[in-house]
């Protein structure tokens, strides 16, 4: 067998549903071995980075591996910072890129001196960086990576290919899933985590990314048990129900939503699930919340040993503790988060109402709620545009809020909302973008056009980089600079890949703009003209 076939062949072994890819020279031996693979659907992309974004969200929305395959040097160099995007948000995904030959000559087409250039790049945002040279050892190498993709604090991959491993011909055994094993916390770890909640009368829980897959019954268990608020990092928004009357909203290093600020502020023991404790999210809480905390993450990390700690399976430990966990002491703070949400809503409806002639932005996102379905997917980008759907739409709205997370990587909404419509073609999915975020990734409306994905795109479209601008007007005093973007009609644009495109400027018209693009069979795009003058609500 060559190793091209070994390749194809531990990708159908692995279920691999999605094939997320961009072709080249250096990896042709593959694509003629997947031709006889059809359970597997390839999406071929219009650049590799959003490849690598695509991958990452199926291993967000599923909990298994997503994968994508590029070609040598600058395919895999291109797609480095999905892969760093997915690194950072505990996302199982599998690199997968051509190589050029170890004993290859300097200066050789789509290689730089060093040989070995691609793993170097790619260990340090890779729970693994490796590559494959005799298709002998393939079934050994691809089956470990898959397993450790998802195998503890969940992440990417990334395997070289080189062209004289995918052609040359070995025997190859047979292919066999690696095996995933689940750490359990030690009894004595839970019973002291345990015996601080009984202790406690004002508990909050915090999601964090690794919290991602918990499914929302153990939250909503434990939650209700020690009537604790919960609250959770960006990323994790969704993860716990919005309607749910115990949901206190988000916090992060750089911002924080008045109701998760009081609730932090009030309660006398912190319950961290899924964020590691030297990470910025943490420490946050550190600093304006209870010393008293504890931490459920999945694997060991260097923290402070007095801090109580259960090391191993988020989700195991998580229905472990809230089974042993006492529900006698906690005060039930329900009526008073209740009455802490009405000021919110109450403050950002006010705030919003001050803007009449413009579109403001939060106008915008408020207006869509009543068009949005229960459990909807919001891929949302990195900006202003992810700061408006997160304070006027997610916080009140039950849906999942994909976000490229920590390591802010602009570019992801549009992908992000290609793979979550293609994973789930009966889940209304929507992807939310500024025009800066947007002109990093719209090649891919050709790749909407092209699968006939069903996907709704809105353009929050300022015509700057409003967060930057944002920024300078709150630390520098105005000093603006590099923030203004031309003027783009990004429905023209969509409509010249073959998709429906609206475009509106003025606020009478959003109700009617919404039903048009919403109600509507096929992909579309609504770009909503916002005023770019509106402050943050927070």
């Amino acid at each position: 067998m060559t190793g091209g076939k070994a390749v194809a062949r531990a990708l159908s072994c692995e279920r691999v549903h999605f094939l997320f890819e961009y072709t080249g020279s250096h990896v042709l031996h593959i694509y003629d071995a997947l031709r006889n693979e059809k359970s597997i659907r390839r999406i071929t992309v219009r650049h590799e980075n959003t490849a690598s974004f695509m991958a990452d969200t199926v291993g967000r929305l599923t909990g298994e591996p997503g994968v994508c395959l590029v070609t040598a040097g600058p395919g895999a160099t291109n797609s480095l910072t999905g892969v760093a995007t997915a690194y950072a948000s505990a996302s199982p995904t599998i690199h997968l890129s051509g190589a050029t030959p170890p004993k290859d000559q300097v200066g050789s087409f789509h290689g730089v001196d060093d040989p070995f250039f691609l793993e170097k790049i790619f260990k340090p945002v890779t729970k693994m960086s490796t590559r494959i040279d005799n298709p002998s050892k393939a079934p050994e190498i691809l089956s470990k990576s898959f397993a450790l993709s998802k195998t503890g604090r969940k992440g990417p991959v990334h395997v070289s290919l080189p062209q004289q491993f995918q052609q040359q011909v070995a025997k190859v055994g047979r292919y066999e899933c690696g095996e995933i094993t689940s750490r359990r916390a030690t009894d004595s770890q839970l019973r002291r985590i345990s015996a601080m909640l009984g202790d406690s009368k004002k508990p909050v829980i915090c999601l964090g990314e690794e919290a991602v897959h918990l499914p929302a019954r153990e939250i909503i268990f434990l939650a209700e048990k020690i009537s604790a608020p919960v609250i959770s990092i960006i990323e994790a928004l969704g993860v716990f129900p919005q309607n749910h009357r115990l949901f206190a909203g988000y916090f992060d290093e750089y911002f924080e939503h008045p109701i998760s600020k009081r609730v932090i502020e009030d309660s006398d023991c912190m319950l961290i699930i899924g964020l590691r404790p030297a990470s910025p999210c943490a420490k946050f809480l550190e600093t304006h919340g209870s010393p008293n905390k504890a931490f459920l993450y999945e694997e060991p990390v260097p923290a402070i040993s007095e801090v109580p700690a259960a090391i191993g399976n988020v989700n195991l430990n998580t229905h472990l503790l809230a089974q042993s966990v006492s529900s006698e002491e906690q005060i039930d703070r329900r009526n008073w988060l209740h009455g802490e949400k009405l000021a919110t809503h109450k403050y950002t409806t006010n705030q919003i109402a001050k803007w009449h002639k413009t579109i403001h932005p939060g106008y915008a996102m408020t207006a869509l709620i009543p068009f949005l379905h229960n459990n909807c997917i919001l891929a949302t980008d990195v900006g202003s545009s992810e700061v408006w759907v997160r304070d006027c739409v997610t916080i009140w709205h039950r849906s999942r809020h994909l976000y490229a997370g920590q390591y802010g990587a602009m570019g992801f909404a549009l992908p992000a909302g290609i793979a979550s419509k293609l994973l789930y073609p009966n889940r209304q999915v929507i992807s939310i973008v500024g025009d800066g975020g947007l002109l990093m990734s719209n090649g891919e409306l050709a790749t909407v056009a092209q699968h006939a994905v069903d996907l709704k795109i809105i353009v929050l479209n300022d015509s700057r980089l409003g967060m930057i601008w944002q920024l300078q007007r709150q630390r520098f005093a105005g000093r603006y600079a590099s923030v203004d973007l031309s003027r783009v009609n990004f429905a023209k644009v969509a409509q010249s890949f073959g998709l429906k495109g609206v475009r509106i400027e003025d606020r009478a018209e959003l109700r009617r703009a919404y039903e048009q693009i919403l109600n509507s069979k096929g992909p579309g795009l609504l770009d909503i003209v916002i005023d770019p003058e509106a402050p943050y609500l927070f």
